[in-house]
């Protein structure tokens, strides 16, 4: 009978235990920096909006949509966002990046209702 090496024994149990580590360990890390990711886009979205809150309720109140259209666009260009603003109603009234005549009412939509 041929006498395994000590290695041929081992060898096999060390692959396991380390391609086992290497797949829970990719699996944290992708779940902890896509989190990460996920809160870092949405404390920079909340960011721009607190900014331009103001400048958007002044033509908001006043119904100056087209030029709220134009200033959407300027902003969006400026920030690399897309802002969309909808009212209550579920009109577009502006957008960064369409015209908002052309655009479906919102009214609907999973995202827009949620919030």
């Amino acid at each position: 009978m041929k006498q395994r090496r000590l290695l041929w024994y081992l060898f096999p149990s060390y692959v396991i235990i380390t391609i086992l580590s290497l797949i829970a360990a990719t699996i944290y890390a992708y779940h902890l920096f896509s989190k990460n990711y996920i809160e870092v886009i949405t404390a920079g979205l909340e960011r721009n909006g607190a900014l331009v809150e103001d400048q958007v309720k002044k033509y908001l109140f006043s119904s100056d949509f087209s030029t709220l259209d134009s200033l959407c666009k300027i902003l969006g260009e400026k920030t690399q966002t897309r802002f969309t603003i909808i009212l209550d109603n579920g009109l577009v009234v502006a957008d960064s990046e369409k015209d908002p005549s052309l655009m479906d009412n919102h009214k609907n939509r999973p995202e827009v209702i949620e919030a």
